[in-house]
């Protein structure tokens, strides 16, 4: 049996009529490569861009400062931040504007968003708290995504009665 052996395109004898043909095929196999070429570089590059754009958006550092008054009690400067994929909380001044109302009458304070429990204290809410995103102890994304809700609920008792003051909590952005 014979091998039937390929020649090469170069090693093929042409007709003189052939040849713009064969170069016109060639410029449009060179075309084509560089269409595959350009298209391959863009979606890569596009991929790229996308993929950063989420980790910039995952990464991005905001801050908020929280202001509210009630008819007894003002709260200032609370500061809610996230940088580094970490919350921050760093409580405010607390403020007692009714007279009839001492410190030692407080029973508790209540930051809620919603009806959701973020931290609570027999007494006026000092320091920081700190929490790792994704650990959702403190600030779920829920209580996250909703600032706008968030409230401080303050416990007290006069005259042999209990009250609690709700404090609506404004954010604004620093």
């Amino acid at each position: 049996m014979n091998k039937i052996r390929r020649k090469k395109a170069d090693a093929i004898e042409l007709d003189e009529c052939d040849k713009p043909i064969i170069k016109g095929l060639k410029k449009i196999e060179r075309k084509i490569k560089l269409y595959k070429v350009f298209s391959g570089i863009i979606i890569i590059s596009t991929f790229l861009l996308f993929i950063f754009g989420i980790w910039w958006v995952k990464n991005l550092s905001y801050a908020y400062k929280f202001n509210g008054e009630s008819i007894n009690f003002s709260y200032n400067d609370m500061i809610f931040m996230k940088k580094n994929n970490v919350y921050y909380l760093s409580y405010g001044k607390n403020n007692i504007k009714n007279p009839n109302i001492k410190l030692e009458d407080i029973t508790s304070v209540t930051l809620k968003c919603n009806d959701r429990l973020i931290v609570s204290s027999s007494n006026f809410l000092q320091g920081m708290q700190k929490e790792n995103k994704g650990y959702d102890e403190f600030f779920p994304k829920e209580v996250v995504k909703n600032l706008d809700k968030w409230k401080l609920e303050i416990t007290y008792k006069t005259d042999n009665k209990e009250f609690t003051d709700i404090v609506e909590l404004k954010k604004s952005k620093l």
